[in-house]
């Protein structure tokens, strides 16, 4: 017999949170049905105690997956993504600094994909 996993998901005012609802075709009536965790550890031990499921960014399932005795499963294609950008202020005096880092976050990025598309 199968048992319903609860979702287990970040407290309200997590941009995570919002992004997971979009994802599953929820919105936030149905939030009510879900329980939430104040961080991505949190939610990650919950699962380890059976208490449900969630779902966690790529780059933080090595760290928050080490110590727990939990399954990963990754998303077939096409894979959820989200967009970051950097924003500040144009007359920050470090803004040739700040452009390099972003296209030094843009490159890992795109090495990312590409390395992932490979597995």
């Amino acid at each position: 017999m199968l048992r319903e996993m609860k979702l287990l998901l970040l407290e309200d005012g997590h941009c995570f949170r919002d992004q997971a609802l979009s994802f599953c075709n929820m919105n936030s009536a149905k939030a009510g049905e879900l329980l939430n965790g104040s961080s991505l550890t949190t939610l990650v031990q919950m699962v380890s105690a059976g208490i449900g499921v969630t779902l966690i960014p790529e780059m933080a399932v090595a760290i928050e997956t080490r110590s727990a005795s939990v399954s990963v499963a990754r998303f077939n294609q096409p894979q959820p993504s989200r967009t970051i950008g950097m924003v500040w202020r144009k007359t920050n005096p470090l803004a040739n600094q700040l452009m390099q880092i972003s296209e030094i976050v843009r490159q890992s990025a795109e090495e990312l994909r590409r390395t992932q598309r490979l597995v």
